[in-house]
């Protein structure tokens, strides 16, 4: 099976998914699978969809729209983080507020799932909601305004809607 099938591994020490391919095969050949048990969920440290070989990325995004959103558990403490001179923090009612929100309890930061899932093939807009995570809890506008306010928001959101139809 190894010969058809390469084989996933994960290092859990950096939290990367790692494609081995058959030594049997020209590498530009070779199938690529993924487990999606080895999928990670924290967005603070996932690897990029564009780190995925091309002819899986879909199915990647399939299974993270499958898995949904990173929540941590429910009796999580969200920690304190001082700004300025106040405490602020993550809301856990922002799950309800906005359906596309991720959190990473590695990091504490915010993420947004559909732009995570395809942000490399949207045109528009930065990063932050991808890669950096949003952390600024004083300005929590800036979520509502990422959710409606984004094209590139907008067009992901659009783009996972229609991987699951």
């Amino acid at each position: 099976m190894k010969k058809f099938f390469p084989v996933l591994s994960r290092d859990k020490a950096t939290s990367s998914v790692n494609l081995e391919a058959s030594e049997t095969q020209h590498p530009s050949e070779s199938i690529k699978v993924v487990d999606y048990e080895l999928l990670e969920t924290d967005p603070g440290i996932r690897p990029p969809i564009s780190s995925y070989h091309p002819d899986i990325q879909n199915e990647v995004r399939k299974a993270y729209l499958k898995i949904g959103r990173h929540k941590p558990p429910y009796n999580f403490v969200y920690p304190w983080s001082v700004q300025g001179n106040q405490r602020r923090r993550f809301c856990k009612n922002w799950f309800d507020l906005y359906d596309w929100i991720d959190y990473s309890e590695s990091k504490d930061l915010a993420f947004c799932l559909p732009c995570f899932l395809f942000k490399n093939v949207s045109k528009y807009g930065g990063d932050y909601f991808v890669t950096e995570g949003f952390g600024d809890w004083k300005n929590s506008h800036r979520l509502a305004n990422h959710g409606t306010s984004s094209n590139s928001h907008i067009d992901c959101v659009h783009m996972s809607y229609a991987l699951t139809l």
